[in-house]
């Protein structure tokens, strides 16, 4: 049986997403035997075209595409070819025989912040100063991605409600001097803990931080280990897992589609200090595990929109 893979812009090496979705796609050649075709798209304009040529081929049994920008064409894809199984990785289903897989990243957005805000406190670390400033570098600027600096903050402002979060917008998920360039503004501001969640763009951010002295914060994989004296920790969904179960289920003849959305109740969601050697305080590995647990027994919603984070800091001041 074979599988189609078809990455977001930018392809694999990204050392985040796309490489999050292919280790699935990898595992399920090793464990299931099906045989794999990956797709790496340069620009979303390919996307649709891709997505048509795989259905009408009838060659697969499954066609997988990684990330939101593949929502609109693999729906209309969908609709013209109701045989083809599709599943989409972070995109909504319009149609009964596409499987959207969802995540609450705006959960891990929220306890990256109390990692960075406790982080920033400990001023005896070299590279962290008395500000209360932290940066955040996003991809782009919609609703999906902007939900992790808006949760972000209120981990942070849990945590000191004095804390100011800096936004910057590359534009893309593959521009790392643009990266580096936002990171390195946000470093002049006063921050000393940068989060990428720029895809491999972010990769820029990394380079920023090393370069001048600061931490950071990674996301898509464990990141830890490209850089464990300055990366704190890295955020990540279980996108492996995602790919992998959705190939199997198809291959086993039980694919269903629908929407299903995944958070750290259901296992899907990991804040990893795993491979770093920045010394998180004790206090901070405790608050970290404190709120994962109230984000995984519903005690605390991460906030997704600005009215959200508004409501949610409101209730932090009564």
């Amino acid at each position: 049986m074979k599988v189609l893979l078809i990455t977001g812009v930018g392809g694999l090496g990204d050392q985040g997403f796309n490489d999050a979705g292919n280790l699935g796609a990898t595992r399920a050649v090793d464990e299931l035997g099906i045989t794999l075709d990956v797709v790496e798209p340069t620009e979303s304009a390919e996307f649709e075209p891709q997505y048509r040529a795989a259905a009408s081929s009838g060659e697969y049994v499954l066609i997988v595409g990684l990330g939101f920008e593949q929502a609109q064409p693999a729906n209309l894809v969908a609709k013209e070819f109701p045989d083809q199984g599709i599943a989409l990785i972070d995109s909504a289903s319009e149609q009964p025989n596409v499987q959207g897989v969802l995540f609450r990243e705006e959960e891990n957005a929220f306890l990256a912040g109390i990692v960075a805000a406790y982080l920033t406190q400990q001023t005896d670390l070299p590279g962290i100063n008395p500000d209360k400033v932290l940066g955040i570098v996003l991809g782009i600027d919609v609703p999906h991605v902007r939900r992790y600096a808006i949760s972000y903050e209120a981990g942070a402002r849990t945590i000191d409600a004095e804390m100011s979060v800096v936004v910057g917008v590359v534009g893309d998920f593959s521009d790392q001097a643009k990266a580096k360039e936002l990171s390195i503004a946000q470093i002049e501001q006063g921050a000393d803990i940068v989060y990428q969640v720029a895809g491999g763009a972010g990769l820029g951010v990394f380079n920023a931080a090393e370069e001048k002295g600061v931490y950071a914060i990674g996301e898509g994989l464990n990141q830890n280990r490209l850089h464990p004296t300055f990366i704190v920790a890295s955020t990540y969904k279980r996108m492996d897992n995602a790919v992998f179960n959705a190939i199997k289920t198809a291959v086993e003849g039980s694919f269903e589609g629908g929407n299903f959305v995944y958070g750290f109740s259901e296992g899907y969601l990991v804040v990893d200090l795993d491979g770093s050697e920045v010394p998180l305080s004790a206090e901070g590995q405790a608050a970290l595990q404190e709120y994962q647990g109230k984000l995984a027994g519903g005690e605390i919603t991460a906030p997704f929109s600005q009215e959200d984070l508004d409501s949610y800091l409101a209730t932090l001041n009564q």
